[in-house]
């Protein structure tokens, strides 16, 4: 009998910026090496006592959990943000590093999420794919105990559109708040829709290259914004008028 083994080929995803800080102190990495603090404080117990004392088992061995970081690529803050949020003025925030916080007007998604504030933290890397795969982004949930935000989630095409901007949602409450969130704190995980395996290549470049990088980001999205009549192609083959 003959066995043929699959050989996965390698995604391999290249991550530009132009702040340096962000390349040497919060690097894209693999979610392998991003497990939460607690999570590496549980006892790692063999699976044959496991099977024997069912009580004994904890999330060291949850393949959901373990998947989660394993198939995905982490995208840390990039800056100290600290925020305060009132309950009727908005928010207040500084940040250490890269852009201010962005706040969409409401009317881009009125009707939705009345009792949130919203900020979009500018960041400063621009990722590239070649193959065209999709990549679900999601909020790093297991890392971000203690924070009320939403993280709002979506599907990318590093081939066509380069950003990763981090959306966050923050619930206005009846008294102020603060929150804090450190640099090189998980925000999110990247997950790219195939089975095959991701390289990640960080690359500092100048502000010029980010630019050339960002120029065709979003431009496919942004096609039935403008009721763009394309003229259908004949059929080389005599079967379309």
């Amino acid at each position: 009998m003959f066995m043929f083994f699959h050989r996965r080929k390698k995604i391999i995803v290249d991550c530009f910026t132009d702040n340096a800080f962000a390349y040497d102190y919060a690097p894209i990495i693999r979610g392998s090496k991003a497990f939460p603090e607690w999570w590496k404080q549980l006892p790692d117990t063999d699976m044959r006592v496991i099977n024997l004392l069912p009580e004994h088992k904890n999330m060291r061995q949850c393949y959901g959990f373990l998947e989660f970081y394993k198939c995905s690529i982490i995208l840390p803050s990039w800056s100290d943000y600290h925020f305060k949020v009132t309950k009727d003025e908005g928010y207040y925030y500084n940040y250490s590093n890269g852009s201010a916080p962005i706040e969409h007007a409401k009317s881009q998604y009125e009707g939705g999420f009345n009792d949130y504030y919203h900020a979009k933290l500018s960041s400063p890397w621009m990722f590239r794919e070649k193959t065209g795969v999709k990549f679900m982004f999601t909020a790093s949930t297991w890392n971000l105990e203690g924070y009320d935000f939403l993280t709002l989630p979506g599907c990318m095409e590093y081939s066509v559109n380069h950003a990763t901007n981090v959306h966050i949602l923050m619930p206005k409450k009846n008294q102020t708040y603060s929150f804090f969130i450190p640099t090189n704190k998980p925000l999110v995980n990247i997950f790219p829709l195939s089975e095959n395996r991701i390289q990640i290549k960080n690359h500092l470049v100048d502000e010029a290259e980010m630019k050339k990088i960002s120029h065709p980001a979003t431009l496919r999205g942004m096609y039935p914004l403008f009721d763009i009549k394309k003229k259908a192609k004949r059929c080389p083959f005599g079967f379309s008028k």
